[in-house]
């Protein structure tokens, strides 16, 4: 059943990923790096990293892609609570999305075998083919894009896109995810259908993210074993925990700790995807489940919290 439900997860994980790009746009970028500071990001990154590493070297890279992978619509969320929003905090929902895109770029790392398992990389450059793959389709959407007539023509073809980014990522096995945010970045810098494809993009966002965390959900496989894996419990504590510490002694890229507290849905498939080795049930599973957790509890942990912060002058600045 589950195997049948592959193509829903594709189109999901695809959607999400298309969309996380609308923000590299060209003139956006270079206005965020004449801040300068973005360099700062790498600072959670490299930290989980190293906090990974100590669990297993497989888990370095997958610890260190969730720890960027924010959710920029609850930094959106939480500048429109600010009441006095200074200078550095309306460049913070577009500081997110960068992070999450490095997240998803930094996933070309490591291959994806077409029976969906994990294999160690077959070269030191490989992860390198998802950028050309992903440019020529983004090139190829674009061109086809242009002679889509109408809402209902732009729509089917952003439904076909991910699927078709999916297999093709697969057949080359490099990261689907890498591959279709590389899509979305040459769609985010073309003039004539920019707007429309990421208008239709964001509309159905939260329909396509309740499918990919309930077929994610799903398939992941855990047990009471769960509950007694050191494990499971040091990657999730390194996430609740560590994490937002980490954001902090990152403050000055523009965002607060308390910003990054909410964790983007495409952390679920990046902690799959990204992992390159086995935990000590002999799959990914553990990962999995702890970026689950994680997400979950940083969750309502800012959920709980927003209404409080909204009412504090500066907003989510306070901190």
């Amino acid at each position: 059943m589950l195997g049948a439900l592959a193509p829903l997860k594709a189109l999901a994980c695809g959607w999400l990923a298309l969309l996380a790009a609308e923000s590299w746009n060209v003139q956006r970028l270079k206005r965020l790096l004449g801040r300068g500071r973005l360099f700062l990001l790498l600072i959670p990154a490299i930290l989980l990293g190293f906090i990974g590493s100590l669990a297993g070297a497989p888990f370095a890279l997958p610890l260190a892609c969730v720890a960027i992978a924010l959710d920029p619509d609850a930094v959106r969320h939480g500048l429109s609570l600010s009441p006095r929003p200074d200078a550095g905090a309306r460049f913070a929902p577009s500081v997110a999305a960068v992070s999450l895109g490095l997240a998803l770029l930094a996933s070309l790392a490591t291959p994806l075998r077409t029976d969906g398992s994990l294999s160690p990389m077959p070269g030191p450059t490989h992860g390198i083919l998802a950028i050309p793959l992903g440019v020529a389709l983004g090139i190829l959407s674009v061109m086809l894009l242009r002679l889509a007539e109408g809402r209902p023509l732009v729509t089917s073809f952003l439904i076909a896109l991910p699927l078709v980014g999916w297999g093709l990522a697969a057949r080359t096995l490099v990261s689907p995810l890498a591959v279709l945010f590389l899509t979305g970045v040459v769609l985010a810098n073309e003039g004539a259908r920019r707007d429309l494809v990421f208008t239709v993009l964001a509309e159905h966002e939260r329909r396509l993210t309740m499918a990919l965390l309930i077929v994610t959900g799903a398939g992941l496989v855990y047990d009471r074993g769960a509950l007694f894996d050191p494990t499971f419990w040091f990657l999730t504590s390194a996430l609740v925990l560590a994490r937002p510490l980490a954001w902090r002694l990152a403050g000055a890229a523009g965002l607060s700790s308390w910003d990054a507290l909410p964790i983007s849905p495409l952390a679920l498939p990046l902690g799959f995807f990204a992992a390159s080795g086995r935990d000590t049930r002999g799959s990914v599973g553990g990962l999995s489940l702890a970026a689950g957790a994680a997400s979950l509890l940083c969750e309502l942990a800012w959920a709980g919290t927003r209404e409080r912060r909204s009412t504090t002058p500066g907003g989510a600045r306070a901190s």
